[in-house]
């Protein structure tokens, strides 16, 4: 929604009891105002007024996803929908890119459940969508397919018929839910090397051959201007990127 009507229904929803929480780690961003949360009531709630930061954008573009929506209207209400294929690809962008997951070499396990929980509720015509579509973007491929690996080892996800686990992307999904088991922050290089080089691995399958060298110097330019993170802000980021958000 645009800012205006976020502002007032921000306001709605504090008349009902939600409030912010300063020490949740997120404030109001570019993308989305500050989150609220409310008593007795597990999560929170981000009011969007945009559909992706530009990390998220990059991947997948909110033109994109805004001429795709589809208008509902109930009891007088009206609201804009993804069809499901893009609601799972949105959710995966919003984590892994917007939330920075993939700059701080983290998953974020609320965001993984979601993904499998929806991709166990789609059907086989939205599982193709899904994959056809990562697979125009190297870093996005790169990034689905090490979600798929790391439900599959997280939520002993079973992938749907037509998707495997990609060895590299299972590789990776072991060395990083291994690092947040024992609350580790991985390496620059070790982030930049492992986001890269799953993105890097999948051109050959997401562009076209005379686009691969400039698909190339993009995916290496994107990772440097995404992961080189202030490091007074890492330890905020590495919290919030892998889901882990208090109310207190």
């Amino acid at each position: 929604m645009d800012a205006d009507r976020a502002h007032d229904a921000q306001s709605a929803l504090r008349s009902l009891g939600f409030d912010t929480h300063a020490s949740a780690g997120s404030t109001h961003t570019s993308q989305h105002l500050a989150p609220l949360y409310r008593d007795g009531l597990p999560g929170w709630l981000e009011l969007h007024i945009a559909t992706a930061s530009r990390r998220g954008s990059d991947r997948l573009p909110s033109r994109e996803l805004e001429q795709l929506s589809i208008r509902s209207e109930r009891d007088g209400l009206s609201v804009r929908l993804l069809p499901a294929a893009y609601d799972v690809l949105h959710g995966l962008a919003h984590n892994h890119f917007s939330h920075r997951s993939s700059s701080l070499g983290t998953v974020n396990l609320k965001g993984l459940y979601e993904f499998a929980a929806a991709v166990n509720a789609a059907k086989a015509s939205d599982h193709e969508q899904i994959h056809d579509r990562a697979t125009r973007d190297a870093r996005l491929l790169g990034a689905f397919d090490f979600w798929v690996a790391a439900a599959a080892r997280f939520y002993r996800f079973t992938p749907p018929a037509g998707w495997s686990i990609a060895p590299d992307a299972d590789a990776r999904a072991v060395r990083v839910l291994a690092r947040m088991a024992r609350g580790e922050m991985g390496s620059m290089l070790t982030i930049f090397r492992e986001e890269v080089g799953l993105a890097l691995g999948r051109v050959q399958r997401s562009a076209k051959p005379g686009q691969r060298m400039r698909t190339r110097a993009n995916i290496l330019n994107s990772a440097i201007r995404e992961i080189v993170v202030p490091w007074r802000d890492r330890a905020d980021l590495h919290r919030d990127s892998a889901g882990i958000r208090s109310s207190r």
